[in-house]
């Protein structure tokens, strides 16, 4: 028989050309671009040998017949391998999570048999045998190898079909299109022997795959050359599946969001690029990924000592930057986290990165290693997210209320509603826990509609405005005042309840005004014209400033208890309350003290003139019934 070679030459090239030029490019070193690697040697020695065995079989005569021998048994050895290296690439690029042991043990022992029978044919004659006239016969064991390669096949389809969904369109083709290809190279190389397409057919998936699959952008950051988050996790996820220790070193710039409202996105992508190749320069060839915006991670070598990348990131980045002329400081925020010491998967390794840079934010460190105790405080502030979460879904929280004294009328006119949050597990959780975690992770604007509504029944349905109650105080989060659409929400909720915006006081914090005071003027001009009026809380706490005062629409200012307290001891602070007080009153501002516990407390504010008092001389906040008891009592 006369070999058809020619496929073959074209297959050889092919995989060398592949070859070279994976060498060539830059990819990210995951097992999957192993195998990949791997599959792309095989395929070119399949063809080669393939390419050999058509010159030498034909011309068994004057070749000995132990180099006949020795070629077809290393093309069979590559040509059936390369579908044992199929199946397991499939396995990986799949992320195959449920892939058992078991899996990975019968690739080996296929292989096993199929090295075993082939390379001992010589001797048992099984796969393929020289007959007497040193023509080419297969054995009988031959289709051994056909069926191992086809359960190959379907094993692999079967994995592609279950988790189909973890590829992109071009991926998927990919796959299909090399199964059906096979199938028809196979059932057309059985029919036409001599035309040796099937490595060809091979060549052509491979580079399909490096095209669809083996895309080194799809972990390599375009603007920066590093590498990205997708690779980050993908490292992150060989590391815990094979239980090896890793440590990385992730930093953000603390200032780079005041450069990028104040310069413009091209200068901050100019600093971010600036910053990457300094990263490159001095850690080299350890892996360095950009995670974020501004958010860069390390991953430190086996030799590496984390204190010491810690100086180095410290040492470099913490600088004056000279940007169109403006100097901006910049420094970073560096957090340390070892695998598995602090963390027992790949998610729990990057959701805790995004944790601990985000409490550096709102704290003076600048510095964190994972540890026990700030884990831990993430973990319980993420089963506090799913209690928030759950109480939002069923309508879980409850409202208390506070009654507030006026002093004009000697009678309780109002209260401040204060949500309360209970879990069975947790127990009762402080609104100064939960109230701070539902405004970082954007749930507050839910929780604040909820509140709001349970205030909204509670005056439709108790006897609270018969029993004197003029206003409830509602707090408003600084998030919920950034919705251009607040006024609507609270004004179609007011009405959805038939209750009249004059029952309802919305406390704010200066905040509240420094996020979007454009957005907050707007919200607060709607509901005064509509009829309910504003209170600034907390005022003497963060930054308060007289300018609030006069800019923003506010009837009541209620004074801190950290004025009130300290006053009662000290001549200094006895001073400032009474000065803040004078100052409210030129304003004709209303002025609600918080934090009342005693009758010199209550007489000293009186002798100061203030309107409303707040506090444990009164009442502690109460459910309610409670409330509704409390007025019974005191205002009959």
């Amino acid at each position: 028989m006369e070999y058809i070679y020619q496929y073959d030459v074209c297959a050889m090239c092919l995989s060398a050309v592949l070859f070279i030029v994976y060498l060539m490019r830059r990819s990210f070193p995951m097992p999957s671009s192993r195998i990949y690697f791997g599959m792309t040697v095989v395929g070119f020695f399949s063809s080669f040998f393939d390419l050999l065995s058509a010159f030498m079989i034909p011309n068994a005569n004057i070749v000995p017949l132990w180099c006949n021998y020795a070629i077809s048994i290393l093309y069979l050895i590559f040509f059936n391998g390369s579908a044992l290296l199929y199946t397991y690439y499939i396995m990986v690029i799949t992320n195959d999570e449920t892939s058992k042991r078991s899996d990975r043990i019968l690739l080996k022992i296929c292989l096993l048999i199929e090295v075993t029978l082939i390379s001992t044919t010589p001797i048992t004659r099984y796969i393929f045998y020289f007959d007497k006239d040193n023509n080419y016969k297969h054995g009988d064991l031959f289709c051994i190898l056909y069926a191992i390669s086809i359960t190959m096949m379907i094993i692999a389809l079967v994995k592609f079909i279950k988790l189909r969904r973890k590829l992109s369109g071009s991926q998927v083709f990919s796959i299909i299109f090399f199964n059906i290809t096979v199938i028809l190279s196979v059932i057309f190389q059985l029919i036409y022997p001599e035309r040796l397409i099937t490595n060809l057919v091979d060549a052509f998936f491979l580079l399909l795959v490096f095209i669809s699959l083996q895309n080194p952008h799809d972990y390599i950051d375009a603007s920066t050359e590093l590498y990205n988050r997708t690779a980050l996790e993908q490292s992150l996820r060989y590391a815990v599946k094979h239980e090896q220790e890793i440590t990385i070193t992730a930093f953000t710039l603390d200032g780079y969001q005041y450069i990028k409202r104040m310069m413009g996105k091209n200068v901050c992508d100019e600093m971010v690029r600036d910053i990457s190749k300094q990263l490159t320069r001095i850690f080299g060839k350890r892996f360095l990924y950009r995670t974020g915006e501004c958010s860069f991670v390390v991953q430190l070598d086996k030799t590496d000592q984390p204190e010491a990348i810690v100086n180095q990131i410290q040492q470099n980045f913490t600088k004056r930057y000279v940007i169109h002329q403006v100097e901006v400081m910049i420094s970073p925020l560096v957090c340390v986290i070892r695998y598995p010491d602090f963390a027992k998967s790949s998610e729990e390794v990057i959701v805790s990165i995004k944790y601990l840079l985000e409490e550096m934010r709102n704290s003076d460190t600048k510095v964190i290693y994972a540890s026990e105790e700030n884990l831990s405080k993430m973990y319980r502030e993420s089963e506090i997210i799913h209690v928030i979460k759950r109480a939002i879904r069923n309508d879980e929280f409850q409202v208390w209320y506070q009654p507030i004294y006026n002093v004009k009328t000697g009678k309780f006119t109002s209260a401040e509603a204060l949500v309360r949050l209970t879990d069975d597990k947790l127990g009762f959780i402080s609104p100064d826990e939960f109230i701070p975690i539902a405004e970082k992770n954007g749930l507050i604007v839910a929780v604040g509609e909820l509140v709001f509504r349970h205030v909204c029944s509670f005056l439709r349905t108790s006897r609270a405005l018969e029993l004197g109650v003029k206003y409830i105080e509602v707090n408003l989060s600084a998030v919920q005042c950034m919705q251009d659409n607040l006024s609507e929400i609270m004004l179609e909720i007011m009405k959805e309840y038939s209750i009249t915006p004059d029952m309802i006081n919305f406390e704010i914090t200066e905040t509240a005004r420094a996020i979007n005071e454009e957005v907050l003027r707007r919200n607060m001009r709607l509901l005064i014209e509509a009829g309910s009026s504003f209170s600034m809380d907390d005022y003497g706490t963060g930054f308060s400033t007289a300018n609030y005062l006069i800019t923003l629409p506010l009837n009541i200012v209620k004074i801190d208890k950290s004025i009130l307290w300290p006053a009662m001891q000290d001549k200094k602070a006895y001073a400032i309350l009474f000065h803040t007080v004078k100052m409210l009153k030129s304003l004709n501002k209303q002025i609600v003290v918080e934090g009342v516990e005693t009758e010199k407390m209550a007489e000293t504010l009186i002798e100061m003139e203030c309107d409303y008092f707040q506090g444990y001389l009164y009442s502690k906040p109460v459910t309610a019934e409670k409330y509704i008891e409390f007025l019974e009592k005191n205002n009959t």
